[in-house]
């Protein structure tokens, strides 16, 4: 589940036609914003890929609480699919901007998507210290858990105690999803936790789930 791409898509509707009315000279943040989602498709150089993230860093600078910034550098990292240049990103962001959840959410969804499932988890972990999308992160990082745990092969050596750590940390954010979501509206925490029942051969708690898992 790409928490922070869901969360933001709705607003990316509206920047991509931000540059229509654009003014030429007009200095406001808006039509700077307009100019950089304009450009963000026309880097030809890496003079021109310097510039744009030069400009999306000041915007993002100048006003952090902008969405539309923000949305503009986590689409450039997703993009560019650089996890180097990703954490060197977010690491800029908090210097200035230590408690935006949004930057450990685009680190924690970039390692994710390379399989870093601890360093994914440990970023989603940050991110749920922060305010707001609590049931989300907790899903999110159970995922990365859960995803970690099966990756242990007892049988060749690997770490039993990293897996059990694993499954009682993501059967933990799985089960408060379900208090405060029990019926699945926003998440659908019935498989994972079902899985996570089975891996850790609770039968009785995998078959009450079992009737629900599609």
């Amino acid at each position: 589940m790409r928490l922070l791409l869901l969360s933001l898509m709705v607003l990316y509707a509206g920047m991509a036609h931000a540059a229509d009315g654009l003014v030429v000279n007009d200095t406001t943040f808006d039509a700077r914003v307009a100019e950089a989602v304009a450009k963000r498709n026309v880097m030809h150089t890496h003079e021109d890929t310097l510039r744009y993230v030069s400009t999306i860093k000041s915007l993002y600078a100048e006003n952090p609480a902008d969405q539309r910034p923000f949305l503009l550098i986590a689409e450039y990292c997703y993009k560019r699919n650089d996890i180097s240049m990703t954490r060197e990103m977010v690491e800029w962001m908090l210097n200035s901007q230590p408690d935006d959840q949004r930057a450990w959410l685009l680190l924690a969804e970039t390692e994710m998507t390379k399989n870093n499932f601890m360093e994914a988890a440990a970023a989603y972990r940050m991110a749920l210290q922060k305010e707001g999308n609590e049931a989300e992160i907790k899903y999110n990082l159970a995922l990365c858990l859960l995803n970690k745990a099966a990756l242990v092969n007892e049988s060749d050596g690997g770490d039993k105690s990293l897996k059990t750590r694993c499954l009682d940390e993501a059967q933990e954010m799985l089960e408060a999803v379900r208090l405060c979501d029990p019926k699945r509206m926003r998440l659908d925490w019935v498989a994972p936790l079902y899985t996570v029942y089975q891996m850790k051969g609770d039968r009785d708690k995998a078959e009450e789930l079992k009737p629900f898992v599609h």
